[in-house]
């Protein structure tokens, strides 16, 4: 009879022995802190796991582990360190595994597997890797830790994404098409993106997140997992679109019921659909448009503070942000690079306005 494992993931990383020993191998690697452990019982018991295609829908496309017995999908981080300790990414509580046992990498542009120095071994498809040997991982590579059995394979080959864990449990909330949202993304209240080789936080005016951090959003404290290569290594969009390219053309019904959003670019129209975030950039190009004909500066088009424009679209702030988020969020599904800055912002000043000043508004009929 097949033994019940009991296993967690996205555990406190015992961190300065794991980074310290891969330094000392001269692989150095970016440090971090994870979330408190989550339980994993499949062979009985409540399970509690990240949902395969992930909140974001991202698991598809980044590193991901298969506990065999169970089927569980688990995702990758930067540096996953293996083994019996509480505190590992990957806890798999049984005897033969040594505390700190093995160790996934991601080195730009695959997987590896080092073995930590444990007692009864790290195998890959069956074959015992030496320690401190450093081991490129196909797509569907079979692991064993403390046994040549496969108890894990490897399904996914992308890279780390990333990611925010709940620090009370539960599954990570996933970036996608380069944004993260917080506690999620129909609601969010903070959205966290790569600019350049930083991560930032917004609403923060911009200011820098680490790796490893920790930041409160739907009254849950969550830890942030933020891989640094990803802009290096991830494969290339088949198409780039940039916001300095874009004509935004906004069809509205006379009763402003559905505001329709396309975008006119040298390869064509992208039709993003009437949406009830579309009106937000719709009253903010309408802005831009005032202070045009009241002869302002470029520089000086279309700001509104955020409160007014609250006012101006008669919903609450908060609501206001969500509908900023899902624009953004729409315009990256797009594959608009810098969607992100759509609805600019003045920092320190508590405005924003449309980041485009080259759209066009017509009346469709209802």
């Amino acid at each position: 009879m097949e033994r019940a494992l009991a296993f967690s993931v996205c555990g406190d990383l015992a961190r300065d022995e794991i980074i310290g020993f891969l330094v000392h191998l001269g692989r150095g690697v970016q440090g971090r802190s994870s979330g408190r452990s989550t339980e994993y019982t499949p062979a009985g018991g409540p399970v509690r796991h990240p949902a395969e295609d992930g909140p974001c829908g991202t698991m598809g496309r980044m590193g991901v582990l298969m506990h065999l017995p169970s089927g569980r999908r688990l995702p990758l981080r930067s540096v996953h360190v293996v083994g019996r300790a509480q505190s590992c990414d990957l806890h798999v509580p049984a005897r033969e595994v040594s505390a700190q046992h093995a160790a996934l990498r991601w080195n730009g542009t695959e997987w590896t597997v080092r073995d930590l120095g444990s007692r009864n071994g790290t195998f890959v498809d069956g074959v015992r890797l030496d320690v401190a040997q450093e081991w490129t991982l196909s797509l569907h590579a079979g692991l064993g830790f403390g046994s040549p059995a496969v108890a894990f394979r490897l399904v996914e080959d992308g890279p780390p994404l990333a990611m925010a864990v709940p620090l009370d449990g539960g599954e990570p909330v996933l970036v996608e098409h380069g944004l993260l949202f917080l506690p999620d993304a129909d609601a969010p209240q903070i959205c966290i993106y790569q600019d350049g080789a930083r991560w930032v936080s917004d609403p923060a005016d911009g200011s820098a997140v680490r790796d490893g951090g920790l930041v409160d959003a739907g009254e849950r404290a969550w830890r942030l997992h933020l891989p640094h290569a990803i802009a290096a290594t991830a494969a290339a969009p088949a198409v780039h679109l940039w916001l300095r390219d874009l004509t935004l053309r906004f069809r509205v019904t006379p009763d402003e019921e559905h505001v329709q959003l396309l975008l006119d670019t040298a390869g064509g129209e992208y039709d993003l659909g009437a949406r009830a975030h579309n009106y937000l950039l719709l009253t903010l190009a309408r802005q831009r448009l005032r202070d045009r004909e009241e002869g302002a500066s470029s520089e000086e088009q279309g700001w509104v503070y955020h409160d007014e424009l609250s006012q101006m679209l008669c919903i609450e702030p908060n609501v206001v942000y969500v509908h900023t988020c899902r624009a953004r969020k729409a315009l990256a599904k797009a594959g608009v690079a810098d969607a992100y800055d759509i609805v600019e912002r003045r920092h320190g000043s508590g405005r924003v306005r449309l980041a485009i000043d080259r759209f066009e508004v017509e009346t469709t009929p209802s």
